[in-house]
């Protein structure tokens, strides 16, 4: 993937990849906001009382090395490091509007639509595809919810998948 623009000086895959997966998370039918990094929620705005939620929100998470090129990682030939496949480890959230009472009435089932429809616009979004590479792509490795015992109950997802793509440190 070249550089699109040759008066940037840093191009960064990764980032491109993080907007064009936020840009998934945006096109989720309705969450009422969406949040890249954002720290916990209130259900409602402090000073006007509107509902702020159900939202959507994606955490960077981490990377690391595809295993196969652990090896490869850091080591220079020529003084340049050779591409490696990357895996990105993004989380995303799903936060809906806490229940009145504690029957918690259709909670499983939104977060069940929302799970589907998070998902969909993830793994069907060409553009985020195409910047993945035909070496790359994206694995979901399931969820986990506030909907078991010991925890809030409140109406809380995180989805977790593992990202795949080709880092090349010459195009920084």
């Amino acid at each position: 993937m070249a550089n699109p623009d040759p008066n940037v000086i840093m191009f960064d895959a990764l980032e491109q990849i993080k907007v064009a997966a936020f840009g998934c998370l945006q096109n989720v039918d309705g969450f009422l906001y969406t949040y890249r990094n954002r720290g916990r929620l209130v259900s409602k705005d402090p000073e006007t009382q509107a509902p702020l939620l159900p939202a959507g929100i994606m955490l960077d998470g981490y990377e690391e090395p595809m295993p196969e090129d652990k090896g490869l990682q850091g080591q220079s030939r020529r003084g340049q490091m050779p591409p490696i496949t990357v895996y990105w480890y993004p989380q995303f959230f799903i936060v809906l509007m806490p229940r009145e009472t504690v029957d918690n009435v259709g909670v499983g089932e939104e977060l069940s639509a929302f799970r589907a429809k998070v998902h969909k616009n993830l793994v069907t979004n060409k553009n985020l595809l195409r910047m993945l590479g035909d070496n790359g792509g994206i694995t979901y490795l399931g969820y986990d919810s506030d909907m078991q015992q010991g925890n809030d109950l409140r109406g809380q997802m995180r989805l977790d998948y593992r990202f795949a793509y080709v880092f090349d440190p010459s195009l920084l």
